[in-house]
């Protein structure tokens, strides 16, 4: 029996556009971001913002440092913002059904810069994400990074999860198999997928 639904947030809740993110990066002047983003696991500073390892502040400081210019907070906001394509509206009027059975939740990769722009009230009906599902664990707030399988073993731990009533939901394939082999059920879905005939069937049985 499943007690608690975990999702990914990027691909799985919303449709990710990692090419307009890059774009919007290059336009300011972060010209290899090409090789620096990538829809399921970052890289060089961008790596160290989405593990905790650095703060927004420390990040700016390091990109102004690393390209010679004077980026500022509202500029990388907006530029890290064009990963978010779309909010499909039914995909969070599922969740709100879902929590009247289960515990539902978010385990994403993400950074401080997505948490401030979804977790505001101007993210989707003037409610924001922690106010759509029961607890956000955010890999820049646990220093972990997913697929390493300590980020879930760390989640079950805080949530109080038991793995075997836990159904986990990415669309990265490594992401997956990761949740699998601490024991968790997991499903792996596209990027932009409705997922909700396969959710329904797993917790009707």
């Amino acid at each position: 029996m499943i007690k608690d639904i975990v999702f990914d947030f990027g691909g799985v809740l919303v449709d990710l556009a990692p090419d307009e993110a890059i774009r919007r990066l290059i336009s300011l002047g972060i010209r290899d971001a090409n090789t620096l983003l990538d829809p399921y696991l970052q890289r060089g500073v961008f790596k160290l913002l989405e593990d905790g390892t650095l703060t927004t502040e420390e990040f700016e400081q390091e990109l102004r440092d690393t390209y010679k210019k004077e980026f500022t907070h509202e500029q990388l906001l907006w530029a890290i913002g064009g990963f978010i394509k779309g909010i499909p509206l039914y995909k969070f009027e599922t969740l709100r059904k879902l929590q009247k059975e289960f515990r539902v939740s978010v385990l994403s990769n993400t950074n401080p810069y997505i948490l401030e722009m979804v977790d505001t009230p101007s993210f989707l009906n003037n409610t924001p994400l922690s106010q759509w599902v029961d607890k956000i664990y955010a890999s820049c707030q646990m220093r972990l990074l997913k697929p390493a399988p300590e980020i879930y073993r760390e989640m079950l731990k805080q949530g109080d999860m038991e793995p075997s009533t836990t159904l986990f939901l990415d669309d990265g394939w490594a992401n997956v198999e990761a949740a699998k082999s601490v024991g968790i059920r997991a499903l792996h879905v596209l990027n932009g997928e409705d997922w909700r005939e396969k959710v329904n069937k797993i917790i009707l049985g």
